[in-house]
């Protein structure tokens, strides 16, 4: 029986992980492998707890001003069948890792475990929070299997863990 405290909360890009480069012609495409992937790999996650989902991605602008989920949002929900908690808010700078410390510290989750799915290793100019691993994928490829070792020799000193073929 899972604990009510082993929470694992994923902070989410879409572009390029839930799709590939060549899918963003149409916005908000979806790629079905890239989508059953990250369902494997989050059946596998919560073997350990419950999975929460937070939108990092440029999809977060995906909600209206009230905070409902747009159409298209809707439908990612439903292709993930794990509900999204919530968004990060985007920053003057573009530093996505300063954006996820930001959501972290303000819903005091320095003890909780994170992962962060990205493609883009350059939005990362700030140092990620310790309790995060960053999991970066191919803009090309998309979600693939996480069974790649851990690169910890990156320029910002946080733990790489490179998703390629």
């Amino acid at each position: 029986m899972e604990s009510s405290h082993n929470r694992i909360f994923i902070f989410l890009d879409i572009d390029g992980v839930l799709n590939t480069a060549s899918q963003w012609k149409r916005m908000y495409q979806l790629d079905d492998g890239c989508i059953a992937r990250f369902n494997e790999y989050i059946l596998t996650l919560s073997n350990k707890g419950s999975v929460r989902i937070i939108l990092t991605s440029s999809w977060k602008n995906g909600f209206d001003p009230a905070g409902h989920h747009t159409p298209q949002i809707q439908a990612l929900i439903a292709k993930l069948g794990i509900p999204i908690l919530g968004k990060t808010e985007n920053r003057a700078d573009n530093d996505r890792a300063a954006e996820i410390n930001d959501y972290i510290r303000n819903h005091k989750m320095e003890h909780e475990e994170c992962i962060v799915i990205d493609d883009d290793p350059n939005l990362f100019r700030s140092k990620l929070a310790d309790n995060c691993k960053l999991l970066l994928t191919s803009a090309y490829v998309g979600f693939h299997n996480p069974q790649a070792p851990l690169n910890e020799s990156q320029g910002v000193s946080q733990r790489i863990l490179r998703l390629f073929q």
